[in-house]
């Protein structure tokens, strides 16, 4: 039996594009949004999703997310997101912070570097380094220094 979808108008919707991974660089950005997530992996393990927006250049508006993974059994692995939440931290302007929402909308720049397909998962983009939007890092396709 299917589903009755005589509720859903999508006449004045845009279809879904499909999204290849942008190309690997410096890009201006913001966190748009941030959520402490359980790992499909093991439901006691969470990682923090932080959701970074493109704010320029051919790739403006595009979403990239990393994920920190604060709470796991591992301590290597914690050890590793501390560094990485440290970073976003400093890009960011902030010592200290008491919800991740103070994160928000602070221009900072992104690495992304772009992995591979492997096996049943496609080409995709991942987040490698955070720093401050007036840091001297090349952006890629030539964009501005966010104002």
């Amino acid at each position: 039996m299917g589903v009755n979808l005589s509720q859903c108008d999508v006449s004045n919707v845009e279809a879904r594009q499909t999204f290849d991974p942008i190309p690997a660089g410096w890009y201006n950005a913001v966190i748009e949004s941030s959520e402490l997530k359980p790992a499909s992996s093991n439901p006691q393990h969470q990682y923090l999703e932080l959701v970074y927006k493109i704010l320029d250049g051919p790739h403006a508006n595009r979403k990239i997310y990393d994920r920190i993974n604060l709470v796991n059994s591992n301590p290597t692995t914690v050890e590793i997101a501390f560094k990485q939440l440290r970073a976003v931290y400093d890009a960011c302007g902030k010592a200290r912070v008491n919800d991740s929402a103070e994160l928000h909308n602070i221009p900072v720049k992104v690495k992304v570097k772009l992995r591979a397909a492997e096996g049943n998962y496609e080409a995709s983009n991942e987040v490698s380094g955070v720093d401050t939007a007036s840091s001297n890092h090349p952006v890629a396709g030539g964009a501005a220094a966010p104002g």
